[in-house]
């Protein structure tokens, strides 16, 4: 009797441990999955982070030609400016002083609109770019810190 008492007490020794080492088993099979998945998300996640550097790049380097290209712009305005002034004296009385005067104005007006619209596009196209890519951030920022307290 008592050795059968012992042999149910062992018995049910061994069962507790079974089912206590399934337990941790099945808790390890979950760790190993979560952790392969949270390692696809931040693989994931550093693909999105490389898009949205060389997107990032790629704005900038938009900017960059745009300052070149309203330079260029800025430039040949001041070489128009220059042939105006030259015309001016070339026409002597030709042209009323205000006629041409009037026709400077227009020019200058003209292309001071001109540049002021090219560097509002780009302002506003910088601006809508940072804008997406804070988002971006923002929202790979938060899906890491999703995984930091998943773990």
């Amino acid at each position: 009797s008592n050795e059968a008492r012992q042999r149910d007490k062992a018995q049910l020794t061994r069962d507790s441990l079974q089912t206590e080492l399934l337990a941790v088993r099945n808790e390890c099979s979950g760790l190993r999955s979560s952790v392969f998945n949270l390692g696809n998300r931040i693989r994931v996640l550093e693909v999105e982070k490389q898009q949205l550097i060389e997107e990032l790049k790629e704005a900038e380097k938009r900017a960059f030609d745009i300052g070149d290209l309203l330079s260029t712009e800025h430039k040949r305005n001041g070489t128009l400016l220059e042939e105006i002034s030259r015309l001016k004296l070339a026409t002597g009385g030709t042209l009323s002083e205000a006629d041409f005067t009037s026709v400077v104005k227009e020019i200058e007006k003209q292309f001071s609109e001109h540049y002021e619209l090219e560097l509002s596009q780009c302002r506003k196209e910088m601006e809508d770019y940072y804008r997406y890519a804070e988002n971006e951030l923002r929202r790979r920022d938060t899906l890491i810190a999703d995984l930091s307290v998943d773990r």
